[in-house]
């Protein structure tokens, strides 16, 4: 099995030194067996570093990074997986793990309780209003951080769709922006629609089990 074009971002002490796309050989499901790793960039670069990756590999659930530096010296680096998965910490990141995931996930409800929003892990989203299912669809999301350090951490939402319709067809309004708000409220997602006359409105949604609810 081929799985290509992944994101794979590389950092020590804190500093990015490589940012690259990859691909992954797999010969199945089974961690614990070795499957290779190929790299579209291999260079490594920072401060007083300089090396190639001669080779990046996973075998028994670790990662395997066999480093050869400018000097001639080579190292293998080896990576386990964090118990819990975090989300990314640094500015420009970007990430789509299960952490994310989770706090996206669930029922999502306007405080009059006119909106009901339902995200699932098959990344499907389902929107009603006033009971009645005016949006059927699915969704991805990229989370990038803020470029400035005091600015809100968002997640946005891409839909498939982006009508709202009524069941007899008609067509009342489009979904502008749909983001999780993951500042230190959190628990928030927010949805900015516009109707067929061009006005605005944003909607705010709870996490159905939040104490914001």
């Amino acid at each position: 099995m081929t799985f290509d074009q992944y994101q794979l971002l590389l950092s020590l002490y804190g500093e990015q030194v490589l940012e690259t796309k990859f691909n992954i050989y797999a010969k199945g499901g089974d961690t614990s067996v070795h499957n290779d790793i190929e790299l579209d960039n291999n260079v490594v670069a920072a401060v007083n570093v300089e090396a190639t990756i001669n080779k990046l590999y996973s075998e028994n659930g670790m990662l395997y990074m066999e480093l050869c530096y400018a000097d001639g010296q080579s190292e293998t680096i080896v990576f386990e997986k964090a118990d819990e998965e975090e989300l990314l910490d640094g500015y420009h990141a970007y990430a789509d793990n299960e952490a994310i995931l989770s706090a996206i996930t669930g029922t999502w409800t306007s405080a009059d309780g006119r909106y009901v929003m339902r995200l699932t892990e098959y990344y499907e989203i389902t929107i009603t209003l006033d009971e009645e299912t005016v949006l059927i669809g699915s969704f991805d999301f990229a989370y990038l951080l803020p470029r400035e350090p005091d600015e809100d951490d968002d997640i946005e939402l891409n839909v498939s769709v982006h009508e709202l319709v009524h069941s007899d067809g008609t067509v009342f309004a489009r979904i502008n922006n749909l983001y999780y708000d993951a500042n230190e409220t959190a628990d928030k997602m927010i949805l900015e629609i516009y109707d067929m006359n061009s006005n605005n409105e944003t909607v705010e949604l709870c996490k159905v089990g939040s104490s914001d609810i």
